[in-house]
């Protein structure tokens, strides 16, 4: 199930896939220049920080779990 989740003046929120009560992806905005991401698949975990500052995307990302 994908639930897309709104703010009061019906901007993005989350945004929230979910599979067999296990969340799969979940995208969330933290203000107005930070978002959160998390990945998901079976035991590995991928977490993204995206942030904007005069037009310009930045992306960070850690991983979690899976093969050693």
């Amino acid at each position: 199930m994908i639930e897309v989740r709104l703010n009061k003046d019906s901007s993005l929120d989350e945004v929230v896939l979910e599979r067999d009560g296990e969340c799969l992806f979940h995208l969330e905005q933290l203000s107005d220049t930070n978002w959160w991401m998390a990945v998901h698949d079976g035991g590995q975990t991928v977490y993204i920080n995206l942030t904007t500052r005069r037009a310009t995307i930045r992306g960070h990302y850690r991983e979690e779990g899976g093969e050693p």
